[in-house]
């Protein structure tokens, strides 16, 4: 029995060059990093008064170091897309990716208003759907859709960014990357210090680092030592600098669990590296688990958010309630939602013109 272990050796569909069940593997699992991290977020608010400080800062801790999964999923998006032999016609762009990114904002922003009404008790149905057009163009609905904004405007970019990446070499890749992370990520952690630098980058933002990231990173494999180290860094930075918040407050330190931190970067990337080590077995029982989960990933970022809030707020399900087995009420949680989530979407993928869009 032969394992696959390369992205060599994996056939690439004619659609998409390049890609590799290993970027399934790092969507798959960013995807439950992602439920996690917003169950016990939310749990978090729901349920913080009533919390110790012991709690709360361990709460702390476990979002802090899920920070990763968003990350992953931008640079596997910047892998795929900006490979140079894929081609991306602008027509295909505005109605394959922005034009569906756009109808799939506004339908799920109007569920997530139907789901406040119940949930608040009010206002009527047609103001609920009102008020869910209005988010739907605001980006002031359920906070997990600045994901999708983000998308859209990294996709209006996206012609442009294909043409840096066709006009540069590997090294003007990583200087551009360089340039990024000094001014991006390490240059703001000294406005903690109340130093700010001068020279700025107009209309920059993190998340084309990321994008650009995964694409430098596309199918190499760097063993699992080296990529182990960073991601045990950036997590350990983590943890630190949560219990430094904790104990010694000390204004901007959220700016060290943004997307943008060095910290978060490094743990971003060295997961991302480990991940992407793991053998291609496509006859294993995890691989058809990843595939599957990260067939559905979409789908399911859009629909988990819903089954956590009815779940805290409507059965008022108490994570923290069994005392020293909350971590397992936790978990527990995390994996219902997963499960929900990922049946609801698999329903739904069954219907023609809504399996197009998730």
């Amino acid at each position: 029995m032969v394992r696959e272990t390369s992205i060599v050796k994996e056939k690439s569909s004619p659609g998409k060059p390049g890609f590799s069940s290993k970027y399934s593997y790092i969507r798959a699992i960013s995807c439950i990093a992602i439920i996690a991290l917003h169950t016990v977020f939310s749990s978090l608010l729901v349920y913080q008064k009533s919390l110790t400080e012991l709690q709360v800062m361990g709460s702390r801790i476990m979002v802090n170091n899920l920070m990763w999964a968003v990350p992953c999923f931008f640079m596997v998006s910047g892998a795929l897309l900006l490979d140079r032999r894929r081609e991306m016609p602008y027509k295909k762009l505005f109605t394959k990716y922005i034009g569906k990114m756009l109808l799939v904002i506004l339908i799920f922003t109007l569920i997530y208003s139907i789901s406040d009404m119940f949930l608040n008790g009010q206002p009527g149905f047609g103001e609920a759907l009102l008020q869910g057009i209005y988010k739907s163009f605001t980006d002031t609905s359920w906070s997990h859709m600045w994901y999708l904004y983000t998308l859209i405007g990294i996709y209006i970019m996206l012609p442009l960014y294909k043409k840096v990446v066709q006009g540069c070499t590997e090294k003007d890749i990583w200087y551009l990357l360089a340039v990024f992370f000094v001014f991006l990520s390490l240059f703001p952690i000294l406005e903690m210090f109340s130093v700010s630098f001068g020279v700025k980058i107009p209309a920059a933002t993190i998340y084309p680092f990321w994008f650009f990231l995964g694409y430098a990173l596309r199918g190499k494999e760097r063993g699992r030592v080296a990529p182990a180290v960073i991601f045990s860094v950036g997590t350990l930075g983590l943890i630190f600098f949560t219990i430094l918040r904790w104990t010694l407050p000390m204004e901007g330190m959220e700016q060290l669990f943004a997307y943008s931190s060095p910290v978060v970067i490094l743990q971003a990337a060295g997961l991302y590296l480990l991940i992407y080590s793991i053998p291609v077995y496509k006859k294993g029982w995890l691989h058809k688990v990843l595939v599957w989960l990260d067939k559905r990933s979409f789908g399911i970022y859009l629909v988990h958010l819903i089954f956590i809030r009815w779940g805290l707020r409507f059965f008022h399900i108490n994570p923290y309630g069994l005392g020293i087995g909350s971590p397992l009420f936790l978990a527990l949680f995390v994996f219902g939602v997963l499960v929900l989530s990922g049946a609801i979407v698999f329903i739904l993928q069954k219907i023609p013109g809504v399996n197009k869009l998730i």
